[in-house]
């Protein structure tokens, strides 16, 4: 699992304090501190790919049933649930953990060049944006940090 965000938590470490780290989150808006907060949000919701395929239009979470009926819409209209991967893509740059994600070519193709994963449905975590945009979070990593202290505490913990 290091080995997936060992970039992110170099540039964590980086960071002189806490405060420092939490100035960049809150006020920088680059691709790592968007890597690391799409990683650490996934422990206050988290619904993955997967369980809008599972759970589909049923009022599942957060009382918002309008909103998830559109998600799970959207999700039947452009993945096959059936399967257990599914194919991300990312405009601009090459995938990383963390990233912004979208289900389709054509909504990633509004942020440049193209690049494209084949993961698993668990590993991709609704942004709670809009129905197009998503995270990519390997299972193993949603829910690991409650929130940006303990982040922070496990970067400096290592070595």
């Amino acid at each position: 699992m290091i080995e997936k965000i060992e970039d992110l938590i170099e540039f964590t470490k980086k960071h002189g304090s806490f405060e420092e780290f939490m100035h960049g989150i809150q006020n920088i808006r680059t691709r790592y501190y968007s890597r690391i907060s799409a990683i650490v949000k996934t422990s206050e919701c988290c619904i993955t790919l997967k369980d809008v395929c599972e759970k589909g239009k049923v009022d599942w979470i957060y009382g918002r049933p309008t909103e998830l009926c559109i998600l799970y819409n959207y999700v039947r209209r452009v993945v096959d649930c059936r399967k257990p991967y599914a194919r991300i893509y990312r405009g601009g740059s090459p995938i990383k953990v963390g990233d912004w994600v979208a289900l389709t070519y054509e909504y990633a193709s509004w942020h440049g060049k193209v690049y494209s994963k084949a993961v698993r449905v668990e590993d991709v975590v609704w942004a709670m944006t809009s129905p197009e945009e998503w995270y990519y979070v390997p299972k193993e990593l949603q829910g690991k940090f409650k929130d940006f202290r303990d982040w922070w505490m496990f970067c400096n913990s290592i070595l």
